[in-house]
């Protein structure tokens, strides 16, 4: 399991590049676009594609055909691809959370508790939208997912974006922090139950 994470992180660092570069300047600009979310989101949504775009990799590369000769089960093959998907999540979503709290230092507002939940948020839209597009990917492959592909990234930036919303407007009242809590743990229900489709699609799946 670790030599699939290596050789997914190597490919990550060869030809994602270019990912984390746009990354970057979105959560750049994020700290002087005051109230606009699609600066802060689409990070977390771009980071979500980069697993997507591995498997697209291996499938041209013949990779998914040549890992049945070697010592690892399918479920093991899929596994790697939401470990790498919650890494880089979590990754992007940290300096995105920092780009909030400077944003606040920057425009002289307080880092109010709906803001909190805001940043909470971002990593729940990442997580959704990972959990919405890997079992497609791993059912009909990169080339004939594609549409699904696009549909569930609109998709996802338009719910994040209403999540988003709605976690800033929470006030520190309790039957508000119910909900705003509720938003990640729905979040990561999903991403578990989505990681054992995706196993059992795939052991079924003939390549």
């Amino acid at each position: 399991m670790k030599g699939l994470l290596l050789k997914d992180m190597y490919m990550t660092r060869k030809y994602c590049r270019s990912f984390f570069f746009i990354i970057f300047i979105f959560i750049a600009v994020s700290v002087f676009a005051d109230g606009n979310f699609f600066f802060t989101l689409y990070p977390i949504v771009f980071a979500s594609m980069i697993p997507v775009t591995l498997l697209a990799y291996d499938e041209r590369s013949k990779w998914t055909i040549y890992s049945e000769t070697l010592p690892y089960s399918r479920a093991q093959l899929v596994s790697v691809k939401y470990l790498m998907a919650l890494i880089l999540i979590s990754s992007v979503w940290i300096f995105s959370f920092a780009g909030m709290l400077l944003r606040c230092v920057v425009s002289h507002s307080e880092f109010t508790r709906g803001s909190f939940f805001s940043g909470i948020t971002l990593h729940s839209a990442g997580l959704l939208c990972v959990s919405l597009l890997l079992p497609v990917i791993f059912k009909f492959g990169s080339e004939k997912g594609r549409l699904a592909y696009y549909i569930i990234i609109i998709i996802t930036c338009v719910v994040g974006t209403l999540m988003i919303n709605i976690s800033e407007g929470m006030n520190i009242s309790l039957p508000n922090r119910i909900p705003a809590f509720a938003i990640p743990a729905g979040a990561a229900i999903l991403f578990v139950l989505s990681w054992l489709l995706s196993i059992r699609i795939y052991e079924k799946k003939e390549l």
